[in-house]
C-alpha cells in the first residue's frame, strides 16, 4: 500500500501521540491538498480513517519475526522504530532476546539526574528545598 509522507505524520498523532482522531485526519487532509494536490486529501482521508478503524478493533497488523535474520531485522526495526542496521548489530553482539530489551528500554522515557554545583555554594539541601518551592517530584 501507497502511503504518501503526509499520512505518516498522520499515522504517528494517532498511534504515540493519541491526539484526537478529527484533529488528525483533518489536519493531514488539509497538508495532503496543499502538498500534493486537491485529490490526494481523499486519499489520505481514507487510509487515517482506516487505521482509526483498525485501533478502535484492536487488529493492527504487526510484522512477524519469522524468516531469515534480515527478515526479523526489519520486522524488529518496523516494531521497536529502530534503523535495520542497529537491530542487526544488537541482534549479533547480544543475542535476540537482549537485542529485544535493548530496542524496549531505548524508547522508554528517559530518566533525570540534578547535581548541586557545591562549588558556587549550592548544597544538596538549597537543591532539595528549590525543588520542594516549584514542586518538581524528586528523590
Amino acid at each position: 500500500m501507497f502511503v504518501p509522507s503526509d499520512s505518516s505524520i498522520g499515522f504517528f498523532g494517532i498511534l504515540k501521540l493519541e491526539m484526537p482522531p478529527y484533529a488528525v485526519v483533518d489536519e493531514n487532509v488539509r497538508l495532503a491538498k496543499v502538498a500534493l494536490r486537491p485529490g490526494a486529501g481523499n486519499m489520505v482521508s481514507g487510509i487515517l480513517r482506516k487505521l482509526l478503524l483498525l485501533k478502535e478493533n484492536n487488529s493492527l497488523p504487526l510484522p512477524k519475526l519469522e524468516g531469515d535474520d534480515h527478515a526479523q531485522a526489519r520486522a524488529l526495526a518496523t516494531i521497536y522504530s529502530h534503523p535495520v542496521w542497529m537491530v542487526r548489530r544488537w541482534r549479533k553482539y547480544f543475542g535476540l532476546e537482549e537485542a529485544m530489551k535493548l530496542l524496549i528500554w531505548n524508547n522508554s522515557d528517559p530518566s533525570y539526574s540534578l547535581r548541586a554545583n557545591i562549588r558556587k555554594g549550592f548544597t544538596r539541601l538549597d537543591l532539595v528545598e528549590r525543588l520542594k518551592i516549584l514542586k518538581a517530584p524528586h528523590d
